[in-house]
């Protein structure tokens, strides 16, 4: 079970800076270009508000989103550096409602691991099926750690929206082929935090990292609006963070991804080998 929960956290937390200090642990223990058109000229905005508003309007009327996402991670740490590479397909209808089919790679030194795991989660029930073992397994209630897990503004554009509200007066809008290109870009931990609500409630979580004393700076994010439908096809994101350690060390975190959107998710489809396996011990 501990085993089970380790991977599974490995594969959720790497993504979007979530439980970092996992990844430490593990290695220890294991020793398309879209729209190829001349981009318009940015302009500053009044446009930006109503560009977002628009979009929010036509993606809240789906049950749920596909999301086919990659991207890659570097952590600075004393033992040397890692680096993750993730690749994942993501169905989500809210943050205790979602399937998730991930891929990771981390190379840190003579260490190379690929790791893969498919998770689903309907409500509080939770089924794991890992490649190597080729077997589904299910959980008697979600575990602890595994609550909360999920930064919905990552995956919910109705939320998403609600971040970048605020800070409409400071987004670029150009035109990019058949899409309206929206670019956010933050300097100061202040600013950046309210993005990060889901990672710090996790680092919160974690007696290993020093929560209070994270410090995020120099977040990019770039926002893909469908001229046509007003729909949100693609959301990058780069980020830097200095994440303190109890143990005294100090580790420097750089990370970008691209969520595409895929389609609407009305609900998951949970396969019947998930639904019968037997409880993880």
């Amino acid at each position: 079970m501990r085993r089970l929960f380790s991977w599974g956290l490995i594969l959720l937390c790497v993504v979007y800076l979530v439980g970092c200090s996992t990844i430490i642990k593990s290695l220890e223990e294991v020793v398309e270009q879209e729209d190829s058109e001349a981009t318009q000229p940015a302009k500053k905005l009044g446009q930006a508000e109503d560009l977002l508003e628009q979009m929010k309007k036509e993606m809240e009327k789906m049950a749920g989103y596909s999301w086919e996402s990659q991207g890659q991670q570097q952590m600075n740490m004393v033992e040397g550096t890692a680096t993750t590479a993730f690749q994942y397909g993501m169905d989500f209808l809210d943050n205790s409602h979602y399937m998730i089919d991930i891929e990771v790679k981390v190379s840190a030194g003579r260490i190379n691991n690929v790791m893969e795991m498919e998770v689903i989660r309907d409500g509080d029930q939770v089924y794991f099926y890992e490649p190597i073992l080729k077997k589904w397994e299910r959980t008697r209630e979600v575990p602890e750690e595994m609550t909360g897990l999920m930064g919905m503004e990552y995956f919910d554009p109705v939320e998403l929206v609600s971040l970048l509200s605020p800070h409409a007066n400071q987004i670029m809008v150009a035109e990019e082929g058949q899409h309206w290109k929206l670019t956010l870009e933050l300097q100061e931990h202040k600013e950046i935090t309210p993005f990060m609500k889901y990672a710090i409630e996790n680092f919160q979580r974690n007696k290993d990292v020093k929560a209070n004393d994270i410090t995020f700076s120099d977040l990019k994010m770039t926002m893909l609006i469908n001229k046509s439908n007003h729909q949100l096809s693609q959301v990058e994101q780069s980020l830097k963070v200095n994440m303190p350690m109890t143990s005294g060390d100090n580790l420097d975190i750089s990370q970008n991804w691209t969520n595409k959107f895929k389609g609407e998710v009305k609900e998951l489809t949970i396969p019947d080998e998930a639904k019968n396996a037997p409880f993880a011990d």
